[in-house]
């Protein structure tokens, strides 16, 4: 069975941050929660390459949250089909171009390391702010186009507001990429916007616009459509789904996940 029969019998995975935005409460004294999560991501593109490239990506990330603070470490495990033109990179692929070889590797992805802040507004006319800085640390082989070989380091900023069952929140952040011998990539700025709604006390769904900027010249802006699901099961366990929709071509064509969550 290849990768585009399995993207259409599984359902899709959706991120932490995205039950949070649909409208689900949080603890501003918590005490100390962790959570456990993983899942697997697929997705399929040209990336504006001659050839399509097929990624598997498999996290295992493990959250602690104390009071305003939520530190979060993630394990990947990836899968890359394709020409080479297209590498491993944080929260999404990197196009380098070039027109490498046809490749099929997999192992260990980049483990990524998060810190982040949660400012509660003392009046409800303000939003909950989120303020995180992630280091993307290059554990993924270079050799077999799972990664850069570099280190990447991002700061970005998160903003929520509930309105009854509605959520409305966006995100805006800089990521500034190593940058592996004989290749020039530039650090970029992104940008989401998304609406959450908070069907029952159980359900929530939403849609969120995503924008990138190209980290090289052999490739344009990466814009992105996400829908998203979140089952809360218990206060224990959460199920979830996401469908991605490339509008540009340095995005996936088609991106889908599954994921689970165990908290405690």
């Amino acid at each position: 069975m290849n990768l585009m029969a399995v993207l259409l019998v599984l359902t899709a995975w959706v991120a932490p941050g995205f039950a949070r935005a649909a409208g689900d409460d949080r603890d501003q004294e918590n005490a100390g929660r962790i959570t456990l999560s993983t899942g697997i991501d697929l997705s399929s593109g040209d990336y504006g390459q001659v050839e399509d490239t097929d990624i598997w990506y498999v996290p295992l990330a493990l959250k602690y949250e104390r009071g305003p603070w939520i530190g979060k470490v993630t394990v990947p495990f990836i899968r890359i089909e394709g020409a080479g033109d297209v590498v491993g990179g944080v929260e999404g692929p990197i196009i380098i171009g070039g027109g490498g070889a046809q490749t099929r590797e997999q192992g260990l992805g980049d483990v990524i390391a998060a810190l982040s802040y949660v400012l509660y507004p003392s009046t409800s006319f303000l939003p909950v702010a989120e303020f995180t800085g992630k280091v993307k640390f290059a554990t993924a082989d270079e050799d077999e186009a799972l990664g850069t070989g570099e280190n990447d380091y991002t700061a970005q900023l998160d903003l929520s507001k509930a309105l009854g069952r509605l959520t409305p929140f966006g995100t805006v952040g800089y990521r500034w990429i190593g940058e592996p011998s004989g290749v020039e990539l530039d650090d970029v700025f992104f940008a989401s916007a998304g609406l959450g709604l908070k069907i029952t006390n159980w359900l929530s769904a939403g849609v969120i616009y995503d924008f990138k900027q190209a980290s090289s010249d052999a490739a344009d802006d990466s814009r992105e459509l996400v829908t998203y699901l979140s089952l809360k099961i218990s206060d224990a366990l959460t199920l979830g789904s996401y469908t991605v929709i490339g509008l540009s071509d340095s995005s996936p064509d088609l991106g889908l996940g599954v994921n689970v969550s165990v908290s405690w």
